[in-house]
């Protein structure tokens, strides 16, 4: 693609579609449903830094539905599970520091 995107998987009406991966210019990788060329559905990614990774659903291309986020930097980091409404984390259950639900 003249974006320099790298895309495995299904088209319709020539956007990304179904299934596929996705690998954008910085490194930052997707694997998992797309719809109309947005993540839609259960998928995972792992963007370019490798800091943060999140699993789980999509939903117009933001974080929706149940997932894991998991972010790391200068040795810290941070783990949850939680129920995502349009990329914001609605109700979280904290496990990276051997805590409880939120």
């Amino acid at each position: 693609r003249p974006n320099g995107e790298r895309y495995f998987g299904e088209f319709v009406n020539n956007r990304y579609h179904g299934s596929g991966a996705l690998e954008m210019p910085d490194g930052t990788k997707y694997i998992g449903q797309m719809r109309e060329g947005r993540y839609h559905g259960v998928g995972g990614i792992n963007f370019s830094n490798g800091d943060v990774t999140y699993q789980g659903h999509f939903k117009n291309g933001l974080y929706h539905g149940f997932g894991k986020y998991k972010a790391s930097n200068s040795g810290a980091s941070v783990s949850f599970i939680a129920y995502f409404r349009n990329g914001q984390p609605v109700k979280k259950f904290d496990f990276g520091d051997g805590g409880g639900a939120e």
